[in-house]
C-alpha cells in the first residue's frame, strides 16, 4: 500500500450486454483512472464492475455513468462512434455538475480522468480513447494496438492548446499543459477547462475522445485494457506474450491480471519512477463460441508467423462534430 499528493483511483466498468430493442446486442468495457490532489491510499487492483465502486478512502462524488448509459442506449445502433463519444462527453457533463455542487469546488476541478473504452457490435469492435490510456488485442499472437494516445506535444493538441481563445492562456513547458499536466485530453480537470461556453472540443483540456474500429475474427484472441503505470513498464508484445502464455496454462483473467500488475509493481514504490505509478488493467477473452478450455488451447499454439491482415477505420474526431455542442 502506498501513499501520495496525487494519486489516481482505479475504477473498471463494463456492461457486459446490452441491447435498445432486444435485436441488436452489444457488449462494452470501460477503464477510468480518476486522479486527485488529496492524500489516499492506493493498491493495484482489476476487477470487473456492473456498477460503480470506489475504495471507502475516495470522499469526493464520482459520476453514476447514468446520463452516459442513456446515450450508448439510444444513439449505439445508429451511430455507434457518435454514442460513444457522446457518453463520455456526459460523463465530463455530470461530473462539472458534481463539482459546482461540491463543497470545495476549486479542489474538485483538479481532479482529472483517462478512459478508454472498447465497444463489440456485429462483429465491429469500436475502441474510443482520452489521454494515455491503452487498449490492445492479441490477434493470432499479435499485439495490435487499438487507442490512439494524446500526448500535449501532439501537433495537433499542440495547436488547440496554444491557439486556445478562453480566459486562461495554453502553452506547453517540458511535455506538459502549463507545465502542470501531463495529458492534452481528461475526463474532469476543469480548472483547465474554463472556456465552458464553447464546444467541447475547443478547449486547452478536452474531453474529446479518437475512436478506431476494427473488424473481429476468428485471429482476436483477448483484449488488454490498461493505464500507464501498465504501459511505462511492460510494451505491448511483452504484455500479450505475458497473458496468452498464461491463458495456455488455463488461468482465469483475474488471476492473470493481478499477476501482471505485480510483475510490473516496483519492489519499492517509496522512490517513484517505473513501476510506482499507479496501475489498472482489464483482460476481457474472446471466446468467439470456443469454450473456455478451448480458448486456452487456441492461446497455446504457436503465434502466427506473420499477423494476419486487419481491417480498420479511423473516425476523424475534430472532423466529425455534429451535434456535439453540448453547454455544460
Amino acid at each position: 500500500m502506498r501513499t501520495a499528493s496525487r494519486r489516481r483511483i482505479p475504477i473498471t466498468w463494463s456492461l457486459p450486454r446490452g441491447s435498445k430493442d432486444g435485436d441488436q446486442q452489444w457488449k462494452m468495457h470501460t477503464s477510468f483512472n480518476w486522479a486527485q490532489s488529496v492524500m489516499i491510499s492506493s493498491q493495484p487492483f482489476s476487477r470487473s464492475l456492473t456498477a460503480m465502486e470506489v475504495p471507502t478512502s475516495h470522499s469526493l462524488p464520482l459520476p453514476t455513468f447514468k446520463h452516459a448509459y442513456s446515450s450508448i442506449q439510444s444513439y449505439v445502433d445508429e451511430n455507434t462512434c457518435y454514442a460513444l463519444r457522446h457518453a463520455l462527453l456526459e460523463i465530463d457533463k455530470e461530473a462539472y455538475a458534481l463539482g459546482n455542487d461540491s463543497e470545495n469546488p476549486e479542489k474538485y476541478h483538479l481532479i482529472g480522468c483517462t478512459a478508454v473504452v472498447t465497444l463489440i457490435k456485429d462483429k465491429k469492435l469500436y475502441c474510443a480513447n482520452i489521454a494515455d490510456s491503452r487498449a490492445i488485442a492479441s490477434v493470432s499472437g499479435h499485439a495490435i494496438q487499438l487507442s490512439i494516445e494524446h500526448k500535449p506535444t501532439d501537433p495537433v493538441e499542440y495547436e488547440r492548446v496554444i491557439n486556445h481563445k478562453g480566459n486562461m492562456k495554453g502553452y506547453v513547458e517540458n511535455g506538459r499543459i502549463n507545465g502542470n499536466l501531463a495529458v492534452p485530453r481528461a475526463i474532469g480537470d476543469f480548472y483547465y477547462k474554463n472556456n465552458m461556453e464553447g464546444p467541447p472540443y475547443d478547449r486547452i483540456v478536452c474531453a474529446w475522445a479518437d475512436i478506431t474500429v476494427r473488424t473481429l475474427t476468428d485471429d482476436w484472441e483477448f483484449l488488454v485494457m490498461a493505464c500507464d503505470g501498465i504501459w511505462d513498464v511492460m510494451t505491448n508484445a511483452e504484455v500479450v506474450e505475458f497473458v496468452r502464455n498464461r491463458f495456455a496454462q488455463h488461468l482465469e483473467p483475474r488471476r492473470i491480471a493481478q499477476d501482471l500488475l505485480y510483475t510490473c509493481l516496483a519492489p519499492d514504490t517509496s522512490m517513484g519512477g517505473l513501476g510506482a505509478d499507479n496501475m489498472t488493467i482489464e483482460i476481457i477473452a474472446l471466446l468467439n463460441g470456443r469454450s473456455f478450455d478451448e480458448f486456452c488451447e487456441k492461446c497455446a499454439t504457436e503465434p502466427a508467423e506473420n499477423c494476419p491482415p486487419q481491417m480498420q477505420f479511423y473516425d476523424e474526431s475534430f472532423a466529425n462534430r455534429i451535434g456535439m455542442n453540448l453547454k455544460y
